[in-house]
């Protein structure tokens, strides 16, 4: 029989369901693991082989044993770095030389008309960067996000700069700061690290915000072609998984594009504490296609998340109100972990039913 189990680790539901004792090696491991899995198996005498999502997490299960939650981030699927130890530091120190390279030979030109308006805009988007963390206010650490952007940027004449992409430097800048932080990392002094640690952690975030965008680009060429897809995916989606909110919205006359179109362009990140975010990017990291296709899910799970808050509204104006300042100020690892799994139930549940998928 198809045993379906659900594992959240350090959460209110805190165990494994399958028929494993908590005695094994395999079950402690998983325990260590803060994650959540959604695990479907055929046969309970060949079990780890046939756990549907294996790959990944005994992917993240060996980076978590053997590395730094830094070298996680840098040698995931979103990272930039081989995994074979050997290659590693050569690549990286290749990489980080390639990068400031890029400064050298295209930083000055931002005051160059063809490049102006680019970091004119750049230059305004900066400090909207998560205004209320003073650790993004420094004078320094926006530098480094003004360099991070406009090199991205020029580099990518396709889509260039575009609102919302300064977001998606902060999950990795935060990580690979905190490997070198023991206090509070939103309030450390940026110009307390020696310059080659603040140089490294520069190059570190650019490249891995550029590993993170080449798998969703068309979110951010001309008319964002890939975030329209997406809410009209998440349409599609909601309507199947609850009619109720979905015949809620239509009554009232709001539109998808008018709450979910942020939710795809910034990844949550507008939505969710950045604590929440990074615990959010780890798991997305550990799925094939995380931020592309996943994050479909994520979206729907959150949005019934609310679903008793939104059907209590009965017009158009608080409901987007609602939907734009979600009250998540307060969450943690326990309710992404919620959310995670119930997405991943989604995603099980209509990932491959085509049929469910479409009204």
């Amino acid at each position: 029989a198809i045993i379906f189990c659900l594992i959240v680790f350090k959460s209110s539901i805190s165990r494994c369901i399958l028929d494993v004792s908590e005695s094994s090696s395999w079950f402690i491991e998983f325990k260590r693991l803060e994650r959540v899995h959604l695990f479907q198996c055929v046969d309970e005498s060949n079990l780890l082989l046939k756990l549907l999502h294996l790959n990944n997490l005994a992917f993240f299960f060996f980076l978590n044993e053997f590395l730094d939650s830094c070298s996680v981030w840098l040698v995931g699927r979103q990272g930039y770095l081989p995994a074979n130890m050997e290659r590693r530091e050569l690549v990286l120190r290749r990489k980080r030389e390639e990068y400031f390279g890029f400064i050298e030979q295209y930083y000055d030109s931002r005051t160059d008309e063809h490049h102006r308006d680019t970091y004119r805009q750049i230059h305004t988007d900066i400090p909207r960067t998560n205004p209320l963390i003073p650790l993004f206010q420094q004078p320094l650490v926006q530098e480094v996000f003004e360099r991070i952007l406009f090199i991205w940027a020029i580099r990518h004449p396709a889509s260039g700069y575009v609102q919302g992409i300064n977001d998606l430097v902060t999950p990795f800048f935060v990580v690979f700061l905190s490997e070198f932080v023991e206090e509070d990392v939103e309030n450390f002094e940026m110009s307390a690290l020696p310059l080659e640690t603040q140089r490294n952690i520069e190059a570190d975030s650019f490249w891995c915000m550029s590993k993170l965008l080449d798998g969703i680009q068309d979110n951010y060429t001309f008319a964002q072609p890939g975030i329209q897809i997406k809410v009209k995916a998440l349409e599609e989606l909601v309507s199947r998984i609850d009619e109720d909110i979905h015949s809620h919205f239509q009554k009232y006359e709001v539109e998808y594009l008018q709450f979910a179109f942020r939710w795809m362009n910034n990844l949550l990140m507008r939505e969710l504490p950045l604590r929440c975010t990074i615990r959010l990017w780890d798991t997305y990291q550990a799925e094939s296609e995380g931020f592309s296709h996943f994050h479909l899910y994520v979206c729907a799970a959150f949005l019934i998340e609310w679903r008793k808050e939104i059907l209590s509204m009965s017009d158009f104006q608080n409901l987007l109100m609602l939907l734009q300042n979600l009250p998540t100020i307060h969450w943690g690892n326990e309710e992404v972990g919620l959310l995670l799994a119930e997405a991943y139930r989604l995603k099980y549940m209509f990932a491959d039913a085509p049929n469910h998928y479409r009204r």
